[in-house]
């Protein structure tokens, strides 16, 4: 049982290199954390070149996952930008103004999220601060700050990221040693 616990170990955790970096991510989208959290864990648990290594991929797979969403995610306002400009009724011309600024602002708003990333925003703004960290909702959090157009990439990958489980087995069948048994029979024969 041993070995086959280490081996599934090694499988995910032993090599430094091979680690999957989503559950880091999970922890830099914890406002309550960030990257520092990261950082000063992998110093006190790592040598120095390895916790460096560690904190860089954790940085570029967050980087290459923002980047990924920003580009799904303007895709997706340019077309439905231009749908809804297909079904706008060039007759009207207050209604052609007020779309017109619409669009305008939409454009404005995208072009401004692209040129200010909002990662570097979200690190270098202060760890979140909560009175009571067993009820602290990080969905919630994330929530508000894609309603004030803050985070809207980030907001995007949270609610992702977040929503997934960590494991797809419960922890007491990975330390079963036992075989299945079969189910007993409830009701007697008799009846």
């Amino acid at each position: 049982m041993a070995t086959k616990m280490k081996a599934k170990y090694d499988k995910y955790w032993g090599n430094l290199k091979n680690m999957n970096m989503i559950i880091f991510v999970a922890v830099v989208l914890d406002p309550r954390y960030k990257i520092k959290f990261i950082e000063w864990s992998f110093q006190k648990l790592f040598k120095k070149e390895d916790a460096d290594f560690l904190c860089g991929k954790v940085k570029e797979v967050f980087n290459d996952l923002f980047n990924s969403y920003r580009v799904a995610l303007n895709s997706d306002q340019a077309h439905q930008s231009a749908h809804h400009s297909q079904d706008v009724d060039m007759n009207d011309n207050a209604f052609d103004d007020v779309c017109f600024a619409v669009a305008f602002k939409n454009d404005i708003q995208a072009s401004e999220s692209a040129n200010t990333n909002e990662v570097d925003l979200y690190f270098m703004e202060s760890l979140e601060k909560s009175v009571y960290p067993s009820n602290f909702d990080i969905l919630t959090w994330w929530k508000v700050n894609s309603n004030n157009y803050k985070y809207l990439v980030l907001s995007q990958i949270a609610r992702d990221i977040l929503a997934m489980p960590v494991s797809t087995i419960t922890f007491e069948s990975a330390f079963s040693t036992r075989e299945l048994e079969p189910i007993p029979q409830l009701i007697d024969e008799e009846d």
